[in-house]
């Protein structure tokens, strides 16, 4: 091969090589999720996100038709108003090992974690790692009757500071067409350690 069509060659797939490297950049912004921004520029609360609204619907309905009793009196912005009630409100998914996928105001106050923090751990960690196994125990025992509201337990906060929950329920998460979503829990009482 003649000098001219080896740089030729080269030539070729360096642009080549050019074009695929601007369209991985490209993608790459494409795939960024950037954070919840209203039209103001201020950021979205999480109780005003349409899917946190959904899921917080969806929370009040389950308890209602599990337990007989409402989460929270009905009405507009139900969303705001769990998440800054005055009890502590979790849940999680259905994963294999649950990541919480919901805390309000008070339970990331109590645990010492943002909204993203919690949002991101796997739910066996919010209890210590020798009450896991009865805090499972309780998890199953909710899964087979669909709520119990004798649910208690040591708890520990990201700072390592531990606290007591009582006055607890605990109940699936499943929407009017009887898919489960997760579970919840309403902490309507803790004592510090």
């Amino acid at each position: 091969m003649d000098n001219q069509l080896f740089d030729e060659l080269v030539s070729s797939i360096q642009e080549v090589s050019a074009i695929k490297r601007k369209e991985k950049v490209a993608s790459r912004v494409f795939q960024i999720e950037l954070p919840n921004v209203k039209l103001d520029g201020s950021l979205m609360q999480p109780y005003e996100n349409p899917e946190i609204i959904t899921y917080s619907n969806l929370l009040a309905e389950s308890f209602l038709r599990l337990t007989g009793q409402p989460l929270i009196s009905s009405g507009l912005d139900l969303a705001q108003r769990l998440y800054e009630a005055p009890f502590a409100l979790v849940s999680h998914g259905m994963e294999a090992d649950p990541i919480f996928r919901y805390a309000n105001q008070t339970a990331q106050q109590l645990w010492q974690m943002t909204w993203d923090e919690f949002i991101t751990l796997p739910s066996r960690l919010s209890a210590e790692q020798m009450l896991q196994e009865e805090r499972d125990r309780l998890l199953q025992e909710a899964q087979s009757k669909g709520y119990i509201d004798t649910y208690e337990g040591i708890r520990i906060a990201k700072n390592g500071h531990r606290f007591k929950i009582q006055n607890t329920v605990l109940w699936n998460v499943i929407d009017a067409h009887g898919v489960q979503h997760g579970q919840a829990c309403v902490i309507r009482r803790w004592d510090f350690l």
